[in-house]
């Protein structure tokens, strides 16, 4: 007996194809918005498919869109995933690795889809007024390790907190990225000279070390992630994922510059160096120390991420910090420094997170921060705009200089001791 009647369009798709497509797909959209490397998607979406069955997946991953092909026999899918709105989010990262690793074949794709929507539910593991001090901390001890010091210290931390405040604001309101990140700056700026005029009594040319606050004040808008996994990706030469990064970093940070600059042309800030703290070695060694805790466990409460993470992460920074601050005293360049630093922050984080069996990418991003040339660059946009053109060039081949020893420490740290980073291979 045959059955004459007509099939409908949606009869005649490969259903249990799409599901499967779709699960995919979705873990590779989570992970992308968390912020995570081409490379850690790409993987995390090999693991679902071989999960789920599937014989092959292709997948094309640049910083905001995903195009993937599943092929099961001699059917094959393709769809296309866009995330609209680029974010941190290490707890999810974090999560969503450690269950693709728990993957296996018995799983159905009920049992993934629930997983995945648990993960997706998940709420920020810190309070709010939590993460707000932490970033405050955060700025203020970068501060301290630009030799800002003394009562300025307390208020690059109320502009710090206050400007971040603001900038959750603008976000949640769907405000452009880049406006909210040059009003944020603004903000920043603003709250901080405002409170230092408080300080000293109204005369700001009395403030030696105001610079160096200044910079500080915002360099948690600093875009860390999308600044090493976009490095990490051309490391790798996935060129189109990396260069989508990289150019949004550095938009990101001419917005920041924007911000900085309009103020400091308003006020007739003038570039300077800031002179050193008059401080008995020990007891600046002890507060080195503490800054430099307290500005990575600072930025990874801000990047959400576990507590034994943002701890570890605060402890080997403080390894890296002490190596590269001490090389600086010792007179070697800071460039050569900033590559030693970041090296050994590198060999640390991968040590440590095989054996206590943490995120590495989640602890790499917040321990490197600090090392950002965020004087130098602040310097480099006043000489440009006093028209000082040799000031601006020796500054900003300092920042480009460190940046690069930044991300070739990292990149060689990973190279000696991952095998994935090392060699190359076909199948990726």
């Amino acid at each position: 007996m045959t059955d004459d009647r007509p099939y409908t369009e949606f009869e005649l798709e490969p259903q249990d194809l799409i599901r499967r497509s779709n699960l995919v797909l979705r873990v590779g959209h989570l992970m992308l918005g968390a912020g995570t490397s081409s490379l850690r998607v790409q993987q995390s979406m090999q693991r679902v498919a071989r999960a789920l069955g599937l014989d092959r997946l292709q997948a094309q991953i640049t910083f905001t869109n995903i195009v993937a092909t599943v092929h099961r026999g001699p059917i094959f899918r393709t769809q296309i995933g866009v995330v609209t709105t680029p974010g941190v989010n290490a707890d999810r990262i974090k999560e969503i690795q450690r269950f693709s690793r728990e993957l296996h074949p018995s799983m159905s794709a009920d049992d993934i889809a629930e997983r995945l929507d648990a993960i997706e539910r998940r709420a920020p593991l810190h309070p709010s007024w939590l993460v707000t001090l932490a970033v405050g901390l955060a700025c203020a001890s970068v501060g301290f390790l630009n030799q800002t010091g003394g009562r300025d210290l307390l208020a690059v931390l109320l502009a710090g907190c206050a400007s971040f405040m603001v900038h959750r604001r603008l976000l949640a309101s769907r405000l452009n990225l880049f406006g909210a990140v040059a009003i944020s700056t603004m903000v920043a700026d603003v709250v901080y000279l405002a409170l230092l005029m408080g300080l000293h009594g109204g005369r700001l040319g009395s403030v030696p070390h105001i610079a160096a606050g200044f910079m500080a004040v915002s360099i948690f808008l600093v875009p860390g992630f999308p600044l090493l996994t976009g490095s990490l990706d051309i490391a790798r030469l996935d060129l189109q994922a990396g260069m989508g990064r990289i150019v949004y970093a550095g938009v990101v940070m001419l917005s920041m510059g924007i911000g900085s600059w309009s103020i400091a042309t308003v006020v007739g800030l003038q570039p300077s160096d800031s002179p050193p703290l008059d401080l008995p070695s020990a007891a600046q060694w002890t507060l080195r120390v503490a800054a430099s805790f307290l500005a990575v466990f600072g930025w990874a409460i801000m990047f959400n991420s576990p507590l034994r993470e943002s701890v570890a992460s605060a402890i080997i920074g403080i390894v890296g910090g002490v190596v590269r601050l001490g090389l600086l005293d010792a007179g070697v360049v800071a460039h050569l420094a900033t590559f030693i630093g970041a090296l050994v922050i590198g060999l640390t984080i991968h040590l440590v997170s095989r054996r206590l069996r943490l995120t590495r990418l989640i602890m790499l991003v917040p321990t490197l921060l600090v090392m950002i040339p965020g004087a130098p660059a602040l310097r480099a946009l006043l000489y440009f705009n006093s028209g000082d053109l040799m000031g601006a060039l020796q500054n900003g081949i300092t920042v480009v200089l460190q940046v690069l020893a930044m991300v070739c420490g990292l990149v060689a740290s990973m190279m000696l001791l991952d095998r994935a980073w090392a060699f190359t291979r076909n199948d990726r």
